[in-house]
């Protein structure tokens, strides 16, 4: 889906307005002489598609800044992972557990997804478990 459109063939600056303003302020605005386009409008329909005002009269390069979906994957799909990211992957991590973790009333619960958890992340079980004990 189209995030932004930032320039017109790298000299021109383009300005996003919305397409009902324009259909309400320049009702022609679709048949209006082409030049090189100084705003664009979205498409409610599509996330891929967007107009130009006015009209370009030739070929031009657009600088577009756009977000690309990633494909659907399995349970079993292994991704390539930068390490840059892990912090902030295990931050994510914890702070869902978490959640899950307020909503349960009952403590073995979440205890018994503490201990999973930290398995899962390769962390010492006896310190879990002193700490565990000084928490008691």
């Amino acid at each position: 889906s189209i995030i932004d459109i930032h320039a017109v063939d790298s000299k021109y600056a383009i300005m996003e307005r919305r397409k009902t303003e324009m259909d309400e302020g320049i009702p022609d605005w679709v048949s209006h002489d082409s030049g090189v386009p100084r705003q664009w409008m979205r498409d409610k329909k599509s996330t891929n598609r967007f107009y130009l005002y006015p009209a370009p009269k030739e070929e031009i390069t657009l600088a577009i800044q756009c977000l690309r979906l990633p494909m659907l994957e399995t349970v079993d799909t292994e991704f390539d992972f930068n390490m840059l990211y892990q912090p902030a992957l295990v931050d994510a991590v914890v702070f869902l557990a978490e959640s899950i973790d307020s909503e349960e009333s009952s403590s073995q619960k979440s205890s018994k997804f503490y201990g999973i958890m930290k398995k899962v992340l390769g962390e010492d079980s006896k310190e879990g478990d002193k700490i565990e004990e000084a928490q008691n």
